[in-house]
């Protein structure tokens, strides 16, 4: 078994855009710093730089499919530590960052067909080698009675398990020797999207009942695959031979052969089709070279027991037109389920039996390689005994060869266990493997018994429900400096704060976690109400960023889907700062469109995990649906509501968002004239009662304009409602034409100036940048950040230092109008 022999970690983290059920998505980042996860909107972080690409390139066979690509390719060898889905550290191949700044967030289900110029884009080349992993369905889907073997509960581990055998051995490890780079593919049908969850997989929050769903294709993009989602390549009434079509769907399902769009990633010259179960020892780099010099042959192959294709390992040559042929051949041939395809005697009827009578046809074409074998590869269909590796399979009865075999397997296997756990998931292992004795031999600690696995995944649940990964010392302290920023005769004082741990080493271990925000001079709390357009106009498209359908009303990618993502992302923004929380931040819900409806107050965070929203009040936004006319009078009424009850004492913040025109007439101002449902109309103008309440309140109001129907000219509506522009930051009523864009405005900070400068000094040594900051409403976080190899010698200093600079107008020529700060604080050393 080769394994690196590197543990060197990495200090800094990665940080995560998007989305998903985010999704597929370009990002500049792929995963955000300590504690961040996906959340169900978009995932756009601050100084993004990234674009994902989506195409089909064979319209005439994928018209009604959906392609869907996560930019995290391991091309330099390196590792990067980052935040997954379930608040642990992931350790990833580094990240690739293509030009540009278009996020296609993921779509759950096949609607549209993207086609894009994505040369410049799309992972290939004779250096880069897919690896294509195929999933047609869930463990539930009962579509695939006898030949599907699908990780079920324990699909986290294989994908996150496989993809650590794949980088291993190839260039991602320098010390492989292998030449050829990797992108991880999974293409999943859009029925395996969402699939049973055994118990926490996406149950981030307290209260979910163990039977929820988890969406994979978010857990798929957070192990750094590329994500293509696309219906079965050949309709089942395209085919021609009824006895093929009754025997397809009891065997092997029509799902199947999604296997064959491997054939489909011509950017690649060579592709390999894999399965959860695969397990490379060494690389394969013979088997590539071999392939790539033969200008005959297009696949090399080994066999099964029952002699048929291996698709569990295969290596091809990307064809087009040789899919076509294999679709004709499986449309056209006759089938008897005893004589098999053609009489050939070849009797199953999936991909694997479709592609040993098409190269049996084809003899040219295909070799069956004997250079294939365990010493490269190892794949459990060949050796169906031993079972899969989850399952904790051991039989008494087993022949010393068999025991031989399923042992060099399982340690095979578990070997990368270890190896994701420790470089791939976190720098501490989430089993205790001591405690376990069953076939250690085999399964080196982590099974109970016989289907007693021990997941990765079950040590990623909230708090209450699993223990925390990485705890920082309990005490901790804060540090603040503060400073002014003169510009244009005015001035704004802005605060720099930075949070450390007192002590280094108490609880027996090396790191610390340091956070801070940049903020404008003013109040330590705040309420903030979202004041939601859902009339029947959000129920249409909206450009720029794909938000996908977030609010499961089978529409995509709406103004609607935008306007909720963008207040998760605001709630997100919140959940990264360990500043403003449940206890100085209170959020209210007000929606519109004929009537509007006020909704009441929620805290932001989860009150019981507050490094995630509350989950109430993400699945209430996630709920709504649009419809009716456009009412914007009595979304101000109902403001007022969440106004007269919220906390006192606080800044108030209200954030007016709206894609269209007001055309209900209002109250309460001697409206005259009403009609019904004119845009513009006098009478749906008139809010002065409305505006001199919420200014009694000194609510600080947004208007921000969604899409090209909005109306943001002065004396019109949504004009009338924003009052500012503030005279420090220039903010005032904003038009916006796509989800980036709405974001933006969401999540502008008060501070005046751009950020020219910020660099966090540890213990001299500089660390960490721009990158690691994100802006909100309140001000720039940079989160919690897990600092090791701390000194924890006892009475030992460690120097914590942040140095950041604004500027007025970026020139850095002009110093009048630039501010610097600095803080520093020390960490000292409590350990032995």
């Amino acid at each position: 078994m080769y394994l690196p022999r590197n543990n060197n970690k990495t200090d800094q983290m990665g940080r995560a855009t998007l989305m998903p059920y985010y999704h597929e998505t370009k990002r500049e980042k792929e995963h955000l710093p300590n504690r961040r996860t996906l959340s169900r909107g978009l995932r756009i972080v601050t100084g993004i730089a990234a674009a994902v690409v989506m195409v089909t390139s064979a319209a005439t066979i994928f018209e009604d499919n959906l392609i869907i690509h996560h930019r995290v390719l391991c091309s330099s060898g390196a590792l990067t530590r980052r935040m997954g889905e379930f608040g642990h550290r992931l350790l990833s191949c580094d990240i690739h960052m293509p030009e540009g700044d278009e996020i296609f967030p993921l779509i759950h289900l096949p609607q549209y067909r993207y086609e894009a110029d994505w040369e410049t884009e799309k992972p290939g080349g004779p250096d880069n080698v897919g690896f294509v992993l195929p999933i047609p369905a869930c463990t539930e889907d009962g579509s695939h009675p006898t030949t599907f073997s699908d990780p079920g509960a324990n699909f986290y581990d294989a994908a996150g398990i496989l993809k650590a055998s794949v980088c291993n051995c190839t260039a991602d490890n320098t010390e492989s020797d292998s030449q050829f780079n990797n992108t991880m593919y999974a293409i999943i049908h859009p029925d395996a999207i969402n699939c049973d969850g055994p118990h926490g997989l996406d149950a981030m929050y307290e209260g979910y009942d163990m039977n929820y769903t988890y969406n994979r294709v978010k857990i798929l993009e957070e192990l750094g695959y590329w994500v293509i989602i696309w219906k079965e390549p050949i309709d089942i009434d395209d085919v021609s031979d009824p006895n093929l079509k009754d025997q397809i769907q009891t065997e092997s399902g029509i799902k199947d052969l999604m296997k064959l769009y491997a054939y489909n990633l011509t950017t690649h010259d060579i592709v390999v089709t894999i399965d959860y179960d695969t397990i490379f020892q060494k690389p394969i780099d013979p088997l590539i070279q071999k392939l790539a010099a033969d200008d005959t042959k297009t696949a090399l192959y080994t066999t099964k027991p029952d002699g048929t294709v291996n698709t569990g390992m295969m290596v091809i040559k990307p064809s087009e037109e040789e899919m076509l042929a294999i679709q004709d051949v499986f449309k056209t041939s006759s089938y008897d389920t005893t004589t098999g395809w053609e009489g050939s005697g070849i009797v199953a009827p999936g991909t694997d039996g479709l592609l040993t009578y098409y190269f049996e046809q084809n003899p040219e074409k295909g070799l069956l390689d004997p250079d294939i074998n365990d010493e490269l590869v190892l794949s459990i269909v060949e050796h169906p005994e031993c079972g899969l590796p989850w399952e904790c399979h051991f039989d008494d009865a087993w022949t010393a060869a068999e025991v031989a075999t399923c042992q060099e397997y399982a340690n095979s296997w578990y070997s990368y266990r270890e190896l994701f756990e420790s470089k791939w998931y976190t720098d501490k292992p989430l089993v205790n493997t001591s405690l376990n004795d069953y076939h250690n031999e085999f399964f080196h600690g982590y099974c109970t018994s016989e289907d007693g696995y021990a997941r990765a995944s079950d040590n990623a649940l909230p708090p209450s429900l699993a223990p925390t990964p990485f705890p920082c010392d309990p005490v901790k302290k804060t540090e603040e400096v503060e400073s002014t920023l003169f510009f244009e005769g005015m001035n704004q004082t802005q605060r720099l704060r930075l949070t450390t741990p007192e002590t280094i080493g108490s609880n027996g271990f090396d790191y610390g976690c340091i956070s801070g925000t940049l903020e404008a001079d003013g109040p330590e709390a705040y309420n903030i109400l979202f004041v939601i357009d859902v009339s029947g106009s959000t129920r249409g498209g909206f450009g720029g960023e794909r938000t996908g359908d977030v609010n499961g009303d089978k529409l995509w990618n709406t103004i609607l889907d935008a306007e909720i993502a963008s207040c998760i992302e605001v709630l997100w923004f919140l959940a990264h700062s360990d500043r403003w929380n449940n206890d100085n931040v209170n959020v209210g819900i007000v929606t519109f469109s004929t009537f509007a409806h006020y909704h009441g107050m929620f805290q932001p965070l989860e009150p019981t995990n507050p490094y995630y929203p509350n989950h109430s009040l993400v699945g209430f936004l996630e709920s709504l649906v649009g419809g009716g006319w456009t009412h914007f009078d009595d979304a101000l009424d109902k403001s007022i509501l969440y106004f007269e009850e919220a906390p006192t004492g606080r800044k108030n913040i209200m954030y007016f968002i709206s894609d269209g025109i007001p055309n209900v007439s209002g109250d309460d101002d001697g409206e005259i004239g009403t009609v019904e449902h004119t845009n513009n109309h006098i009478s749906a103008l008139q809010y002065d009662s409305e505006l001199a309440i919420l200014d009694s309140y000194f609510v600080e109001r947004h208007s921000i304009g969604v899409g090209i129907g909005a109306d943001v000219e002065p004396g019109m509506g949504l004009d009338m409602i924003d009052n500012t522009p503030d005279p420090k930051t220039g903010l005032g009523p904003v038009q916006v034409f796509n989800t980036g864009a709405l974001i933006n405005a969401m999540k502008l900070p008060p501070v005046v100036g751009t950020v020219v400068y910020f660099t966090i000094w540890i213990n001299g040594v500089k660390k960490y940048g721009k990158e690691i900051l994100e802006m909100g409403p309140l001000g720039y976080a940079f989160d919690s950040i897990t600092e090791y190899g701390l000194d924890t010698t006892n009475g030992a200093v460690n120097t914590v230092k942040v140095d950041v600079r604004t500027d007025y107008d970026k020139n850095g020529t002009t110093l009048s109008d630039r501010n610097t700060m600095v803080i520093e604080s020390t960490i000292i050393g409590a350990g032995a």
